[in-house]
């Protein structure tokens, strides 16, 4: 946030301070000068994740091929040989 220009006063408050530090000081709260800090990250702190697991990797390669099939461009018969050919492999 951009502030105001301090418009500099050589006149004084009624208090006996400079005109233009308590214009500066409210210009200051007005343009909330408070400082704020960021909330850290969920987690556990570490910035790697985990592999998928084999289990994992073949639920969304069965998934793949389901969508394929769903879609008309693989056959039943295509898909049930894939997936035949990737439970042999476990």
């Amino acid at each position: 946030m951009i502030g105001l220009p301090t418009i500099v006063s050589s006149r004084t408050s009624s208090t006996g301070t400079p005109a233009a530090s308590a214009a500066a000081r409210r210009a200051g709260r007005a343009c909330g000068s408070r400082t704020t800090t960021a909330s850290p990250p969920e987690g556990d702190g570490s910035s790697e994740t985990e592999p998928p697991s084999a289990a994992d990797q073949l639920t969304a390669t069965l998934e793949s091929l389901a969508a394929l099939r769903d879609r008309g461009l693989i056959t039943v018969e295509e898909y049930e040989a894939k997936k035949r050919d990737l439970l042999e492999r476990m």
